[in-house]
């Protein structure tokens, strides 16, 4: 699914301000963030979103970890549970990062 067709766009209720806030950050966020940057960001995915396509959460030269959920809110409670420990891992391994 696009990002065009998850915010509704040419429906009754579009969600402008979500097209928007995901353009706006590939556009104009993405392509200024640092090799720095990139390293200290973590991407966690799931199998499906039927809220975020899965290409939009994408960044290229980003950490990802896909996890064994479906669904965007399946995938916050996997996160949440199931890779507790690889996210405070990687906290602090960001903090001993330069």
């Amino acid at each position: 699914m696009s990002l065009h067709h998850k915010a509704h766009i040419d429906t009754q209720k579009p969600s402008q301000s979500f097209f928007d806030s995901v353009t706006l950050a590939k556009t104009q966020v993405l392509p200024v963030l640092s090799d720095y940057d990139k390293k200290r960001l973590l991407i966690l995915t799931q199998v499906t979103d039927m809220v975020v396509p899965l290409d939009c959460m994408k960044i290229e030269g980003v950490q990802e970890h896909r996890s064994l959920a479906f669904g965007h809110s399946g995938g916050f409670i996997a996160h949440l549970i199931g890779d507790r420990d690889m996210i405070a891992d990687f906290a602090k391994q960001q903090l001993t990062v330069s």
